[in-house]
Parts: C-alpha cells; sequence; structure tokens
C-alpha cells in the first residue's frame, strides 16, 4: 500500500513478491494535475513483466504549449531534455524509458513569463518482449479519459502490441510487435492510427557493442532517421549518440555525436566527445553548430573528482564536478564559469538515506537564474509482506557482501559474518556502509553492468582471497536491490616433498595448473597457497625446460601434503 502526498492525491496497492517475475499495481485517487484537467478522480490497474528483457531505452512525447515556449522533461528532478516549442506551441520531447513505468513531468515557461511550472505528467513503458503466453495490460479510467493497452508474448521470441486511447473527443489506436529473431539482434514496428504514423526499429548487442537504428515516417513520407552505436573494449569505451538524421518539409537536419570515455582500474576517468549539428533548408543558407566536453578526474572509494571544459551552442563553461558518498548520505556537485555570458554556473544535489524514506533535493545555477526541487519518499514496514511506501519507491539497487567463507561453499551461513573493514570501488558510482557492515549503492540504472574492484590494502589477513577475484561485474536488475555474496576464502597450504632426486633440487620449479610456480628448497621441499579445488602440479627443470612429472591433487579447506617421487610420477 502506497500514498503519494505530491500533488496528485494518489493512493497505490503495489503487490510485488521479490522471487515473483510479476509486479502488480492498482492505482486509485485524485490527480490535481494532468492532462485532462485537475479535481478528476481516476483508477489505474498495471501488470507489468519483471522477466531480464531488453528495452527501447528512448521515448518520444508529443505536445503543444504557447508559442515559443520553453519545455522539460523531469525524472526524479533531473532535467533530462529541454527544447522550445515552435510558433504554433508544437514540441517533441525525448526521454530515457526506464524499466516498469517512468514518471515524467513536462514543465511549460512561456516566453518572457516567471519561471517553468509543471503541466503535463506521463507513464512511460517501454516496449519489451513478454514471456510466452503470458500478458502484460495496463489500463486507466478518468472522468472524460480512457486508455488499454496490451502486450502478448506470442513466443518466446515474439510479441504483439496493442492500444486504444480516448481523450478530449479523440480516439487513437495503434498496434506493433517486436520480433527476437536471435539472441542479440530485435526488431520493432508500431503503426498509429488514424496519423498513419510508422515507427520501425532495429536493436543489435553483442559483447562490447551495441547498435540501434530507427526509421519514422508519416503519411508515406520519411520523417527521421536515428543510429546510435558503442563499443567497448577493456577501460575503453567509444559511444556514437547521434547519427540522427531529420527531415521536416524540405529542411534536413544532421547531428552527429561521438563519445569515448576511458575507465582506468586505478580509478582514472577521462571522457571526451564532440558534437556537430548542421541544418540545411530551401530557404536559409547551411547552419553549423558544434559543441564539445573534455573532462579528466579520478574516483576514488567514496569520492570521485571531475574537471571539464564543455562548449554548447548557448554556454561555454569550464569547472569541475563530484560525487561524495558517506554512509546514507550522498552529495552531488558541480561549480563553473560561464565564458559567454560572465556568471557563475553550479548544481547541488543531496540524497539522505534512512530504514524510513528517502530525502532528494536539486539546485541549480545557470545564466537563467536558480531552479530547485526537492522530492522526499518514505517506507513503513507495518508487519511481514506489507508496507506503506510512495508509488515512485522503486529503484535499482545493489548490496554487496563481503564475507569470511569459513566452509567454502560460497554463500554466506548463519555463522559466516560480513567483513566490515574491506572496501569495494564501484567505477560508476560510489557506495555507503550498512549498519549490517554490507556496501549498499542505489540510483543504478537497470541492465547496466558495474565493474567492481576488491581494494586489497583493506584485507587484513593475507591469507583471504575473494571467490569471486578481485575484479568482477554485475548488471542491475530493474525495480530491485540486488544482492551479491563476495566470499573470502583462506588459502590453504600445499606442502610437498620431491623424492627420487636425481640432478640439483635448485633446478626444480614447481608449476600449479602450469601457470603459477614455486621454488624448490634444497631438502627437495616445496610450498604453495591456493584456494580450494582440483590442481596439477607440474615439476620442470628450467634450465633444459624438460617436463619431469606431474601429480592431481585435490585441495579443500585443510591443509594437505603432497609427495611426488619422480620416478613413478615421471611423465
Amino acid at each position: 500500500m502506497g500514498i503519494d502526498i505530491a500533488d496528485d492525491h494518489t493512493w497505490v496497492y503495489r503487490y510485488d513478491r521479490p522471487s515473483s517475475k510479476w509486479l502488480t499495481q492498482v492505482e486509485a485517487g485524485r490527480y490535481s494535475t494532468g492532462p485532462y484537467g485537475s479535481g478528476k478522480i481516476g483508477l489505474s490497474i498495471t501488470n507489468v513483466p519483471l522477466a531480464r528483457q531488453h528495452l527501447q531505452r528512448v521515448r518520444t512525447i508529443q505536445g503543444r504549449s504557447a508559442p515559443h515556449a520553453l519545455i522539460q522533461a523531469v525524472i526524479s528532478g533531473e532535467v533530462v531534455d529541454q527544447v522550445q516549442a515552435d510558433a504554433e506551441g508544437n514540441y517533441e520531447l525525448q526521454a530515457p524509458a526506464w524499466y516498469g513505468t517512468t514518471k515524467l513531468e513536462v514543465r511549460t515557461q512561456p516566453l518572457g513569463g516567471p519561471r517553468a511550472t509543471t503541466e503535463l505528467h506521463h507513464q512511460l513503458t517501454p516496449a519489451s518482449l513478454v514471456p510466452p503466453r503470458k500478458m502484460y495490460y495496463s489500463a486507466y479510467a478518468r472522468e472524460d479519459a480512457y486508455a488499454l493497452d496490451l502486450q502478448y508474448g506470442v513466443h518466446e521470441r515474439l510479441t504483439l502490441r496493442g492500444a486504444w486511447s480516448h481523450a478530449q473527443g479523440r480516439t487513437q489506436t495503434s498496434s506493433g510487435f517486436t520480433f527476437n529473431p536471435v539472441t542479440f539482434m530485435a526488431l520493432s514496428g508500431q503503426l498509429d492510427f488514424p496519423s498513419t504514423r510508422w515507427l520501425t526499429m532495429l536493436r543489435m548487442w553483442r559483447s562490447g557493442l551495441h547498435l540501434n537504428a530507427s526509421v519514422d515516417a508519416q503519411h508515406g513520407e520519411l520523417f527521421n532517421t536515428n543510429i546510435a552505436a558503442s563499443a567497448g573494449k577493456g577501460p575503453f569505451s567509444l559511444l556514437l549518440r547521434g547519427g540522427q538524421l531529420v527531415q521536416v518539409g524540405r529542411y534536413r537536419s544532421l547531428i552527429l555525436y561521438p563519445e569515448i570515455w576511458l575507465h582506468h582500474r586505478a580509478g582514472l576517468l577521462m571522457q571526451a566527445n564532440w558534437g556537430l549539428n548542421r541544418l540545411r533548408g530551401p530557404l536559409v543558407q547551411a547552419v553549423t553548430s558544434r559543441s564539445w566536453r573534455f573532462a579528466a578526474g579520478w574516483s576514488f572509494a567514496r569520492l570521485r573528482l571531475i574537471t571539464y571544459a564543455e562548449r554548447d551552442h548557448t554556454q561555454e563553461v569550464y569547472g569541475a564536478e563530484g560525487l561524495l558518498t558517506l554512509r546514507q548520505k550522498s552529495l552531488t556537485f558541480s561549480a563553473g564559469w560561464d565564458i559567454n555570458h560572465q556568471v557563475p554556473v553550479a548544481s547541488l544535489s543531496v540524497q539522505v538515506t534512512s530504514p524510513f524514506g528517502r530525502l532528494f533535493a536539486h539546485g541549480q545555477r545557470n545564466a537563467h537564474g536558480f531552479t530547485y526541487s526537492q522530492q522526499a519518499q518514505g517506507s513503513i514496514h507495518m508487519w511481514p509482506g506489507l508496507a506503506l511506501t510512495p508509488s515512485g519507491h522503486q529503484e535499482s539497487a545493489a548490496e554487496l557482501r563481503i564475507f569470511e567463507d569459513l566452509n567454502g561453499d560460497g554463500e554466506q551461513d548463519t555463522n559466516e559474518r560480513i567483513l566490515p573493514h574491506i572496501d569495494a570501488q564501484l567505477y560508476q558510482g560510489g557506495w555507503t556502509r550498512l549498519k549490517t557492515g554490507a556496501l549498499y549503492s542505489a540510483h543504478l540504472e537497470p541492465y547496466q553492468r558495474y565493474q567492481v574492484r576488491i581494494l586489497e590494502a583493506s584485507v587484513r589477513d593475507p591469507l583471504l582471497h575473494p571467490a569471486t577475484g578481485w575484479t568482477f561485474s554485475f548488471t542491475a536488475d530493474p525495480g530491485r536491490r540486488k544482492i551479491i555474496q563476495v566470499p573470502m576464502q583462506s588459502l590453504v597450504r600445499v606442502a610437498g616433498q620431491i623424492t627420487a632426486l636425481d640432478r640439483a633440487p635448485l633446478r626444480l620449479k614447481v608449476l600449479l595448473n602450469s601457470e603459477e610456480h614455486a621454488e624448490v628448497y634444497r631438502d627437495g621441499g616445496f610450498a604453495l597457497q591456493v584456494r580450494p579445488g582440483r590442481y596439477t602440479l607440474t615439476i620442470i627443470d628450467v634450465l633444459d625446460q624438460e617436463v619431469l612429472a606431474e601429480k592431481s591433487v585435490e585441495v579443500g579447506t585443510v591443509p594437505i601434503h603432497v609427495t611426488i617421487d619422480l620416478e613413478k610420477d615421471r611423465i
């Protein structure tokens, strides 16, 4: 059960089981703002699939406002897109649509008018593949508006969609599909009536490579073509977030936006991008605008600090930005100087998290003035399985539990405690330390892959090794807190003795699985420290590289002694 105490007086019931692949919500209340006027009574029912899916990450929002007004798309207090309406008041916003339902707020500021005010609220649900013979549905009914959205999984690789809506005397319908012919490619199409607008999207993803392409046509004419690609290898990643060709009548606009990122394991961060926007038309000469951004910084365990220089068509700014995390608090800040307008620019975001709720506040100062926003969310756990939460309290998070694995099974048992002194580095964000000793990071991007490094300097026992390796990665689950267990296992001592020696012991080495090696002492003895598992010990002569003997051993949780006879175990 949840209550949203913002301007929308909305009561929400959410049915959710942690192991379930479906999330069901029933929403009812009086909507004081929205596209259908104020004070409207409404009911909404939604059933969202939670299976791992490939999503359309960007949604287009079209609307009408006052001529030449400034329009902003706001998600969780952050402006994700900003455009200016044309002479007739028409505008088009591009907004990211995360997993499940993303709440989008549209703010409008008339030309020369006061600061931006909230005009509309949207709930964006991206198209996705639905499991076979399952149906996703979303329906709402208000006093003068109705809508129904259905998605049905025909096959594990094919989903059909249909939607119907009626508002302000207008009825609209759409139909479409999402087809996944192979595991790394998806094709989707959608046709809207009565506008006869057709949208086709192609998405491909391979290890380290992603490609998105879309074609938008209306009334039989090409309207928009967009290509976006990204590639990554090791600490480097290259993105092309543009490649967009927009054609409106006889006017054409070409947009290119390449970007390079470097995430070095030592904590070094570097970013460089360059943008080009070229507009051509029959009555105007070609107009070209360019933008760029260069940034470099360092990422520590709880602090990320970056200096940057950037330029777009309105401003050129030099400054610094950073992220600081301390226990249940995080602070995001930036400060710089706008050379074009000769004014300082700055922003500050503060987030405080507790077992009972979360407070988020954001303020920004630029050449156009000062803006701020704040948001409060909380939860009251009444008894197991029932909690009082706000309707927007869905986030992707990760909890890292680093514990001493005493029995070597890789799972945390009741007698295996979390080691609170061991630190880890999250390259794309920061951690906060919970009272249990675990590390926690919130507001992760669903389906995004994050890299973690266990800091060796914080491990006090030299015999402890992470079973995951010192560096590993995980994928953020949508709308869930992901529990990541990192078993710290003690290295087991393997002592051995080489017998039947026919040459000097100092000429010999012991190879472990043909990689690590140990020296042989004068008496023919050797010692290794390994994790539990099966190993092959190989004796070689370092002078002539002759392989003398091999022996397989099974290492458990207790030290063992191995005897290798150069006559009996000789290859």
